[in-house]
């Protein structure tokens, strides 16, 4: 299957830009061919993605500066930071523990398997 038969099938999903990466896995950035015309239009407009982790990690592949790394696993520590006293101060059951598994998945196995909202 070409690519632009693919951009015709894949085109209710394109047609929603770069924040639709967040939701299927961001070889979409290669398979539609993507990642000239995305890839710049993520890093040039990172500043309004800046707590995004999904945009920072899709910067760093793009790019392969690693400050993008930096700040997403930044965010990630900040987060789990705050988090720390509900996730062990007994103030809620085990089962509401929240970690951002999502991209802790794509970051060390390449794409999301599961995760519960």
């Amino acid at each position: 299957m070409g690519v632009d038969r693919l951009k015709i099938i894949l085109k209710p999903i394109l047609d929603i830009g770069p924040n639709i990466l967040s939701a299927v896995t961001s070889d979409l950035l290669d398979v539609a061919n993507l990642r000239n015309s995305w890839g710049k239009t993520i890093v040039n407009q990172l500043d309004s993605y800046k707590d995004n982790d999904i945009m920072q990690h899709i910067a760093w592949q793009v790019t392969g500066d690693k400050k993008y790394l930096e700040n997403y696993y930044g965010n990630q520590i900040q987060g789990a930071d705050i988090r720390e006293y509900i996730n062990t101060g007994r103030k809620f059951r085990i089962d509401r523990v929240y970690v951002a598994e999502r991209e802790l998945q794509r970051s060390r196995i390449g794409g999301v398997c599961s995760f519960k909202e």
